[in-house]
């Protein structure tokens, strides 16, 4: 009776196939969906077949459809791998001899190979921007899990021993996810908020959506484990939250800075050998540490987890309300907005900063498009002028201030940071031209607030909507961040490249690609974007809509972000990335200048206005006015010293009042920080700075150039600069013998 009544029940659980494989008292294998054999080979037709319907077309593919598309995929191969795996550990022995049974577990698998081939292969067509290998790879990370979690587990005392606490998985996991789709990618869309043109609740639909099925998965995944298994899963789960919440802190550390999702030091991002032996042994250390704490102090371990999750919860809450008041105010016009775009019919000083210009690439443009020089009328072009420093956060104060100012100049000086150094420069031309009776405004100043700045002056930080008004009225056609299906998903892409390790970061961030995620549209809407929000809109309104209505004489300082890489004006000056460069783009900004100076003297101020045309530094280019080999005399400084020569040499432009005659040349040799110089004299000077190097004879000179490494933090915030070498140069920049280092 009991013989026939075990073997019945031996019988029962095996024929059910895809059920327990040991008793209830020691399972270490995987228990599943209490499904009859039958039942699950339908469940795997039924897959194979919403597959083939997918592969066929019955389902849509274009863009909005393809998250769904992918994580429909990568569920149903997940799931298809499990069943496999089932029929696998759940047929019974076959006799000796008896082929049948390896044949049909061989032809189960090969049947699954098969699909996870043809998938590949139709992402690869249907989606060429997306990297089917590493989506399925991710996907497949999931198997050896679901093979050895349960004997490994089973075979750790402590884990299988341990109390089952569904709580604690539930919140830690809710955790992980929340930070990573929801709490990150809001927080990156605050501080980053005038980035984009539409509100945070439109990335937050998408982004809750992304952490319900996130939570739903590993729900599903602890719910499919027997009790040993889903003891580890919960601690690895409470590893998870931490690590998370540990590297969101940390962020990227050496990357530098991250505009509109692209970082500007990627190669940050790469490790050394002995920092990847080191963070995973760190890594070891806090798994070990957070499985201590789970395991003999569980209940505590949910609480502060609990606290945790509740924390960020209420964050986000406070990030969400303040980012769309925000978005709604930068939208709108600034108050002052009348006096940001008026001219006096008395005098203007102005000068226009075009960001990365580099003066090299002038001649180019004078052999190939010389017609855009048509309207320089009166101004003078300054080849031999070396830039102060290679980069913004080294020129952009001296711009502002004079030579005082210069890298070198600020740390000699007991500035409580750098940041502090350059407010004080921006003070120089209000301090020289407010008393005077100049309006002063100051438009997208680099690495200066315009909350808190002199209430003397008008000053703007974003000119986000005037390149929203002139994207709307001229190109409403070209895309921007709006928060479409794209921007969420990048979002949350940035966040899980955030919160990874470090040994993981630079595969996330994949040369920007994101694992597929950047499509080219969306790059397009990103650049264009940088465009519109930095200076390209502003620059169109103040030349077809500026007014020379102003009740006193004006002096304004306007930084533009263009021809600074990346491109997005085409050589017909539309937004189209695809087809952009340095060369279309800087023909561009000179044309928008040339526009501007045009309705000055259709309104009758041009001679009343001095303007200096200026950028911070050059680019990484060929420069043309060096001699080949030039940048030999340079070493290779962290590799950025590849095309020194096109940084070394920004743009420098200068038209005086009553300045009449053809665009002509000069060799004087003069550096960008002279700039204050040149505009002060229209007032008799500046604290601190010079005479005017044009208008005087100064004698030999000796100018200087700056290389200082990006800092890891904001460059506001840094105590000083850290200088990694300095030039000393005399009489002309083109000849090497005149370069001297001298740090």
């Amino acid at each position: 009776m009991n013989q026939v009544g075990g073997t019945d029940q031996l019988d029962s659980t095996s024929q059910s196939g895809l059920g327990r494989i040991a008793d209830d008292h020691g399972r270490k294998g995987i228990h599943f969906l209490d499904l009859p054999l039958g039942h699950s080979l339908v469940l795997f037709l039924v897959i194979v077949a919403l597959h083939a319907g997918m592969l066929s077309g019955w389902f849509a593919s274009d863009d909005g459809t393809r998250p769904a598309i992918i994580l429909g995929i990568g569920a149903s191969i997940v799931l298809l791998a499990y069943l496999c795996l089932a029929f696998s550990l759940n047929t019974r022995p076959a006799p000796k001899r008896d082929l049948r049974q390896p044949f049909n577990v061989a032809l189960v698998w090969l049947s699954f190979a098969a699909i996870v081939l043809v998938d590949g292969a139709w992402l690869s067509h249907a989606y060429p921007n997306l990297h089917p290998a590493k989506t399925l790879g991710g996907i497949f990370l999931l198997l050896p899990f679901l093979l050895f979690a349960s004997p490994l587990c089973g075979a750790m005392p402590a884990v299988r021993n341990m109390p089952e606490s569904h709580w604690l998985y539930l919140i830690s996991t809710s955790l992980s996810a929340f930070v990573v789709f929801i709490a990150n990618p809001i927080g990156l869309y605050v501080s980053s908020n005038e980035d984009f043109v539409g509100g945070v609740y439109k990335v937050a639909g998408t982004l809750l959506a992304l952490f319900g099925a996130a939570f739903l998965a590993l729900t599903a995944l602890y719910l499919l484990l027997d009790k040993p298994a889903r003891n580890g899963l919960t601690l690895l789960s409470v590893f998870s939250a931490v690590s998370v919440m540990v590297y969101s802190s940390i962020g990227l550390k050496r990357a530098g800075l991250m505009t509109h999702f692209i970082l500007h030091i990627p190669e940050g991002l790469v490790l050394a050998s002995y920092e990847i032996v080191a963070e995973i042994a760190a890594l070891l250390v806090l798994f070990g540490a957070a499985s201590y704490a789970t395991i003999r102090y569980r209940q505590e371990v949910t609480y502060v987890v609990g606290a945790m999750l509740a924390t960020s919860l209420a964050v986000t809450a406070v990030d969400m309300h303040g980012a769309e008041n925000n978005a709604a105010a930068a939208k709108a016009f600034p108050a002052d907005h009348a006096d940001i775009i008026g001219f006096s019919r008395e005098r203007n000083v102005l000068i226009l900063m075009l960001d990365g210009f580099p003066g090299g690439l002038l001649k180019t443009i004078m052999a190939e498009v010389p017609d855009v020089l048509r309207e320089f009328q009166g101004f003078t072009w300054y080849p031999n002028t070396l830039s102060a420093g290679f980069e913004t956060m080294t020129g952009i104060a001296v711009l502002a201030g004079g030579p005082k100012y210069s890298a070198q100049e600020i740390n000699s000086r007991n500035y409580e940071t750098v940041g502090s150094a350059i407010n004080e420069a921006y003070g120089v031309y209000v301090d020289a031209f407010a008393p005077k009776g100049y309006q002063v405004t100051y438009v997208n100043p680099a690495f200066y607030k315009c909350e808190g700045a002199d209430k003397r002056i008008h000053c703007i930080d974003s000119t986000l909507p005037y390149g929203v008004y002139y994207r709307d009225k001229e190109e409403p056609e070209a895309p921007l961040l709006q928060g479409d299906s794209h921007v969420p998903i990048l979002l949350a892409m940035v966040s899980l490249l955030k919160a990874s390790p470090f040994i993981l970061k630079s595969r996330i961030y994949d040369n920007e690609n994101y694992l597929g995620a950047n499509a080219l549209a969306q790059k397009s809407a990103i650049l264009n974007t940088t465009k519109v929000m930095e200076g390209w809109g502003f620059l169109r309104m103040l030349a077809r809509e500026s007014h020379a209505d102003s009740t006193s004489k004006t002096f304004k300082f306007i930084q533009l972000n263009l021809p600074h890489g990346p491109n997005a004006l085409n050589h017909e000056c539309k937004l189209r990335p695809e087809t952009a460069t340095m060369l279309t783009e800087s023909v561009c900004a000179l044309k928008a200048v040339g526009a501007l100076l045009t309705w000055m003297r259709e309104v009758g101020i041009y001679d009343v206005t001095k303007i200096v045309v200026v950028s911070d530094h050059g680019w990484h280019i060929d420069n043309p006015m060096f001699a080949p080999g030039f940048e030999k005399v340079f070493p290779q400084l962290d590799g950025f010293f590849a095309y020194v020569p096109g940084h070394v040499q920004p743009l420098l432009l200068v038209k005086d009042f009553d300045a009449k005659g053809d665009f002509r040349r000069a060799d004087t040799f003069l550096s960008n920080a002279d700039v204050p110089a040149i505009v002060c004299g229209a007032e008799q000077g500046c604290r601190d700075i010079g005479p005017d190097p044009i208008a005087n004879s100064v004698g030999p000179r000796k100018l200087y150039f700056t290389y200082a490494s990006w800092p890891r933090g904001f460059i506001r915030k840094q105590k000083q600069y850290d200088i990694k070498a300095i030039f000393e140069v005399r009489d002309s920049i083109f000849a090497p013998e005149n370069w001297t280092r001298i740090k």
